[in-house]
């Protein structure tokens, strides 16, 4: 079984880890039937929407920094989860971020994430 994959960061290092963790995943979840994740990933807002207009996905995942760059209040990964959220009624939203406390916009805007990466932490202490 494939599932569509997109990773939006402006960190390459950012974007190397989660897919090498999505790799390592993919090992470990095929047991009886092969699981693969059809990775794409793009450094900046424009070139992210551009990809997600031109190959809409049904049911993906997608892993969104939240800042793109310099500026949270335009062209950021709120902004591409409302153009994912448009096209993709099954979308599976997770939001990168080093400020955790911007989670509650993701409630006045009513983007529904599955869950948060806080970029940074220990994920031993996330527990």
């Amino acid at each position: 079984m494939s599932y569509p994959v997109f990773i939006c960061d402006d960190d390459p290092e950012q974007i190397a880890q989660v897919i090498a963790t999505l790799k390592r995943a993919e090992q470990i979840l095929s047991d009886e039937e092969k699981i693969r994740f059809d990775l794409a990933s793009q450094s900046n807002y424009q070139d992210a929407k551009a990809y997600l207009l031109s190959h809409p996905a049904d049911g993906g995942i997608y892993f969104l920094d939240v800042e793109l760059g310099q500026e949270v209040e335009a062209d950021n990964g709120f902004d591409l989860a409302e153009l994912i959220k448009k096209q993709d009624d099954r979308a599976q939203i997770i939001f990168l971020t080093s400020h955790a406390d911007l989670s509650i916009i993701t409630y006045r805007r009513r983007l529904g994430p599955v869950d948060y990466i806080v970029k940074g932490a220990d994920p031993v202490a996330q527990r």
